[in-house]
């Protein structure tokens, strides 16, 4: 056993001594002071259970907070038109990338799949994601999250038939672009911020809904306005 190893096994059993669980037994040999430690097998098996049974609560208990956050987030309401920026979601980007990379990457790299998705075609793309996207990202990134979604345009809405029928699981939603919000251009250039990585899977599936006679297009024709620079 390393030094490393027989120190952090020291560590162990000292904690369990203060338990009442182990005890040091010193014996004289080489080498001198050899210390050997009894473990009680019962108490040190229910310390195992009860320490499982913490472990378990802290982990119940950050799931049912994170999802209560989660909701509270998106039963707030959206971001008016006017207050999109595409300037802004470019910012957002930036920062969500920067102080989220490890944890926001799949989410990310699904929203870049969605907007380029979206622009290459006239129909509806629509984002089927699982809450559980949002939950990984922890407790500090989520409102980061949402509002990431949010100000690129995004927003849930209600579930179309033929989705639905293909296996929507509880706790996915359905996330689009809202409809007339951004030019092709402006899409553009938010996806083209999200830097493409081999390395992380993009999190989500994308389906494409067809629009109905009448029905407003998802992009407006391309223009100035809205202009950020690429990231």
């Amino acid at each position: 056993v390393s030094a490393a190893d027989d120190k952090l096994l020291s560590a162990s059993a000292s904690s369990l001594a203060l338990a009442g669980i182990a005890r040091a037994v010193e014996e004289e040999q080489d080498p001198p002071g050899l210390r050997y430690w009894c473990v009680d097998r019962v108490l040190h098996e229910g310390f195992e259970q009860q320490k499982n049974q913490h472990r378990m609560r802290f982990h119940r208990e950050l799931q049912e907070r994170l999802e209560a956050k989660l909701k509270h987030l998106l039963d707030t309401p959206s971001p008016p038109d006017t207050a999109l920026s595409a300037s802004e979601a470019c910012r957002r980007i930036a920062h969500f990338g920067a102080e989220h990379a490890l944890e926001g990457g799949p989410l990310l790299q699904g929203l870049r799949r969605v907007l380029h998705d979206q622009i290459a075609t006239k129909s509806r793309t629509i984002w089927v994601l699982d809450d559980a996207a949002f939950l990984n990202v922890g407790d500090r990134a989520l409102p980061d999250a949402v509002g990431l979604l949010r100000q690129a345009g995004l927003q849930v809405q209600s579930t179309p038939t033929f989705v639905e029928a293909g296996g929507m699981q509880p706790g996915h939603r359905c996330w689009a672009v809202r409809p007339g919000v951004w030019s092709r251009s402006q899409v553009r250039t938010i996806a083209s911020s999200i830097k493409p990585t081999s390395s992380v899977a993009a999190t989500g599936r994308v389906v494409h809904s067809t629009l109905e006679p009448g029905e407003e297009a998802v992009l407006r024709p391309s223009g100035l306005l809205g202009w950020c620079p690429v990231l």
